[in-house]
């Protein structure tokens, strides 16, 4: 009995021919599933078992081996196409200019995702790639063109948004126009301090608003607010993201009806104490304007400049909000008078003037 071993390597690359329009490759290497194998086959084609994963093998054959085969799995060679509108794609974190081929072995992942753009007044944020919606994650198996989808939000890049309103005036804002000719309406918002939540208080088709609820004073013990223009996209009715950009210290305007006052602040809790009044000077009535953090029991009472207390205005418990109360002066004289707030721990006094 005679044996003879015999040396076999797997061609593949330029050298090997397109087979059913696909390269092929002996993936030892090339990708890290769907490994290839050399394997024996009897003449009938069965397979008889696998004897190596290497690019190159070897085997031993005996004078009583006959009619056998060995076989290389060769691995189809895919070309993954990926494509933007926004001229830039991720593959496996590495970027490239659209479009992208990337050879894959079958049976093989990559990560991909393209890159967000603006363009014509809407911001372009990747969704998802057309021929694999629910993952960024793609198992390739044949050649195939993955077009990006994106999801399109008004931009705010050249939205220039101010207020430009004086001292004592109603808080006036003005932004530029949207250039898409689907973005037509304007949604303000509006909220107090920083950790405040959004309100809606505005739609409008202008480039400015005023707001007809506060009076800008410049006065940092005064109410802080912040305002948000977002430009709406009529096609996929969708608005800009939030990004409040001005900022004012203002008063509540005392002609604001009670119902009014509550629905526009009913979402938005003041972060700190404060108590303000409008007009001063007065005659015979303002308003005094004051917001709570939390629940307090509240005091507030006015005094001459003797320190005879002439009014008690609040005396009970409140909730966290923003409330206002009038002081009627007719039947008091000509002069100063102080007001103070005690609620909780915060204790407060402003002075006031009558004049008659």
């Amino acid at each position: 009995m005679t044996s003879k071993t015999l040396y076999m390597e797997a061609v593949e690359g330029s050298s090997q021919p397109v087979f059913e329009n696909y390269a092929r490759v002996f993936n030892d290497t090339e990708g890290p599933s769907n490994p290839s194998n050399w394997r024996k086959e009897d003449q009938s084609g069965v397979p008889q078992g696998n004897f190596s994963s290497s690019f190159s093998a070897s085997v031993t054959l005996s004078s009583s081996e006959k009619n056998y085969s060995y076989v290389a799995d060769m691995k189809k060679l895919c070309n993954a196409t990926f494509v933007s509108s926004g001229g830039t794609v991720y593959v496996d974190w590495n970027s490239y200019s659209s479009p992208k081929i990337s050879p894959v072995v079958e049976q093989n992942s990559v990560y991909a995702f393209a890159s967000g753009y603006t363009a014509n007044g809407l911001d372009y944020t990747f969704a998802s790639w057309d021929n694999n919606p629910n993952s960024n994650t793609i198992t390739v198996t044949e050649h195939r063109t993955y077009t990006a989808v994106f999801t399109a939000k008004p931009s705010i890049a050249n939205r220039n948004q101010q207020i430009t309103s004086s001292i004592g005036q109603l808080i006036t804002l003005v932004w530029n126009a949207n250039p898409n000719p689907n973005v037509t309406v304007y949604r303000v918002y509006r909220k107090i301090g920083q950790n405040g939540s959004p309100s809606l208080i505005a739609s409008t088709s202008n480039t400015t608003f005023t707001d007809p609820d506060y009076t800008m004073t410049g006065n940092s013990e005064d109410t802080y607010l912040m305002y948000d223009v977002r430009p709406y996209y009529s096609v996929n009715q969708t608005e800009s993201d939030p990004y409040f950009q001005s900022a004012a210290f203002g008063r509540i305007e005392s002609s604001m009806s009670e119902d009014k006052l509550i629905a526009s602040l009913s979402n938005e809790l003041p972060v700190n104490y404060s108590i303000s009044n409008y007009p001063n000077p007065f005659n015979p009535t303002t308003t005094i304007n004051y917001q709570l953090p939390e629940n307090s029991f509240v005091t507030i009472k006015v005094y001459d400049m003797l320190g005879k207390e002439v009014a008690t205005l609040v005396n009970e418990n409140k909730s966290g909000g923003y409330y206002k109360v009038n002081f009627d002066a007719s039947k008091l004289t000509s002069g100063v008078y102080i007001y103070t707030i005690n609620a909780g721990k915060f204790i407060q006094s402003k002075k006031l003037m009558l004049t008659k």
